[in-house]
């Protein structure tokens, strides 16, 4: 399939989708398109791009004390090591809302996830 097939099926999502690393780096997402936002030059981290309040406050997603109970980041991680994908895990969030970090929702998110083993020398990666 061509990369343009690839980016079209990526944007007609009705849900955000996301390529990530071990490292829970996003690498690739319709995020942007469905938000009408521009990319980072540097790949946020999940909780960074979803502006999970407790990744946002602590600068880096993973690193506030809360991140470790986080049962995005535990679906995730778990996918990566069982080599394996996971689905129907809810979790609530608390979001920012506004750039300024004024306004928060607390929400609860439904995530799913695909573990896979790209071609080309791209290694391991987890659909999200």
């Amino acid at each position: 399939m061509s990369n343009s097939v690839n980016n079209d099926i990526f944007r007609s999502m009705a849900s955000y989708v996301m390529l990530v690393d071990p490292d829970f780096n996003v690498l690739k997402t319709n995020y942007y398109n469905m938000t009408g936002t521009t990319p980072k030059a540097v790949p946020p981290k999940v909780g960074n791009l979803l502006h999970c309040k407790n990744g946002e406050d602590a600068g880096t997603c993973g690193t506030h004390d809360l991140c470790a109970d986080c049962p995005v980041r535990s679906a995730i991680a778990g996918a990566f090591r069982a080599k394996a994908g996971f689905s129907g895990i809810e979790a609530p969030m608390i979001l920012y809302t506004s750039d300024d970090r004024t306004q928060s929702i607390e929400c609860d998110v439904l995530i799913s996830g695909n573990y896979i083993r790209l071609g080309g020398g791209g290694g391991n990666r987890t659909w999200c």
